[in-house]
């Protein structure tokens, strides 16, 4: 009897999991397919994507300079879908070749082959994520309630909607993490470290914040991993100086024209940097600490919270880097195996916090952490919480279950909050909750990862 309980058990849970993907695939590629694709036909990203496409494989008469042109490129977009509007090509034009393979397609079929393959990414990189990163069973109950929480985010609400990219990169920084989160045969490590540098290499064409990753690669001397990717970005680069003249590739690429490499993400005040959190903080104010709110003179407010934003991004990488060459001397950073998560966290959450601008669909770049949160769970949610033994909240902090509560927190900030609130740039002083949500992800890292530096005998 009680062998027939656990087999109903175990099946339980694919059942569950599979109902949550199941439904997940059928809203976004099925009952608001055509509800997001008429509301993106003025924004959306991937029409950029498709016309670009079309550029490269010269269906459509354009220069490497129109893609960057937003008023010719409008045109260029509006003749693939019914309404006028769109934006330009923000990315560095070595990344332009690698979307070709969608003018295969009419636009149409594209679009659905592209929000279909952005859904199973989605899944993708959650499944590594648990199943690598976090060395757990993907359909546990607890991952599945992550998943399905996740799955209909704001970041992964607008992946869908607008057709970004997003989806992808992720599915290849989790790939790429694979090697570095567990141990594996020699073998088939070798073979995911270079399959994992190529992937990273595409990424960094694409978006180059994946580039911050690459201090802490050359402290775990992944020498494999670091030569794939090379090698991934210089074949990029090749194939573009063939598609488009050598000279122009490399302006693109060096910033000359600097909104293609950093790109336009519209009003910085609707990003979740420290800057667009300021940034919010002060709109429509006349004054802040006694000083007049303006953006003249030479040393006006927004010029100081930037330089003071900047000094202190500087001091944390700093610091940040100081604690990795530390480990690196004595060599104690090649026996945290376990640990990627949280570099990859601590890299991510910097770059979000510190960067001059960015969207909130990057945040579905934190789905390792959440993960790693949940996983430091000993067993399923409901059981686990010993409230008798929590008799203060410094007990909750210090107790082993701080992680996932912290995370959870971090989680409704940067996913949810903002489905809830009418106003998306309210401000607490000067502080966005999703900007609050990112600096407790990065101080948890922080901590956790470097907590034994701190307390040896912890």
């Amino acid at each position: 009897m009680s062998s027939l309980s656990s087999v109903l058990q175990t099946r339980w849970k694919y059942v569950i999991a599979a109902i949550v993907c199941v439904t997940f695939v059928w809203y976004f590629c099925i009952y608001s397919a055509d509800r997001f694709r008429r509301q993106g036909y003025g924004r959306t990203d991937f029409a950029v994507f498709y016309v670009t496409a079309a550029t490269v494989t010269h269906q459509m008469n354009l220069s490497p300079q129109d893609i960057f042109n937003r008023p010719v490129y409008k045109e260029a977009i509006a003749s693939v879908r019914r309404q006028s509007g769109g934006t330009k090509y923000i990315y560095s034009l070595s990344s332009a070749w690698l979307f070709s393979p969608l003018a295969l397609f009419s636009y149409q079929h594209a679009w659905k082959l592209w929000m279909y393959a952005s859904v199973l990414s989605v899944i993708a990189s959650y499944y590594l994520s648990v199943r690598y990163w976090a060395s757990a069973d993907p359909f546990q109950l607890r991952y599945t309630l992550l998943f399905a929480v996740l799955a209909f985010g704001e970041p992964v609400r607008k992946l869908i909607q607008t057709g970004q990219v997003n989806g992808f990169l992720l599915l290849g920084i989790v790939i790429a993490g694979i090697p570095l989160s567990k141990q594996m045969a020699p073998k088939v490590a070798r073979s995911l470290s270079l399959l994992g540098g190529a992937l990273l290499g595409i990424v960094a064409v694409i978006k180059y914040f994946s580039i911050g990753f690459v201090p802490v690669l050359l402290l775990r001397k992944q020498w494999q991993m670091l030569g794939s990717l090379s090698v991934a970005v210089l074949c990029i680069v090749l194939v573009s100086c063939v598609i488009y003249p050598p000279k122009q590739v490399v302006q693109y690429a060096l910033g000359v024209h600097g909104a293609a490499v950093s790109g336009d993400l519209g009003r910085i005040q609707d990003g979740t940097t420290l800057q667009a959190s300021y940034h919010a903080g002060l709109e429509g104010r006349e004054t802040f600490l006694g000083k007049r709110v303006t953006k003249q003179g030479e040393w006006d407010i927004y010029r100081i919270l930037k330089v003071s934003v900047q000094a202190i991004g500087l001091l944390c990488a700093a610091v940040i880097g100081g604690l990795y060459v530390r480990e690196w001397w004595t060599g104690q950073i090649l026996k945290t195996h376990a640990y990627w998560v949280l570099d990859y966290t601590i890299a991510m959450s910097f770059l979000l916090l510190f960067a001059a601008a960015s969207h909130r669909q990057f945040h579905l770049f934190f789905l390792p952490f959440f993960v790693w949160s949940v996983s430091q769970l000993s067993s399923p949610i409901l059981a686990t919480v010993r409230w008798n033994r929590l008799k203060t909240w410094k007990h909750l902090w210090v107790s082993e279950h701080a992680p996932f509560f912290i995370g959870m927190i971090a989680l409704f900030l940067t996913n949810i909050y903002i489905l809830l609130v009418a106003d998306k740039n309210w401000t607490v002083w000067l502080f966005k909750p999703e900007t609050i949500g990112i600096f407790i992800i990065f101080g948890t890292a922080f901590y956790y990862r470097f907590r034994h530096t701190f307390h040896p005998h912890k």
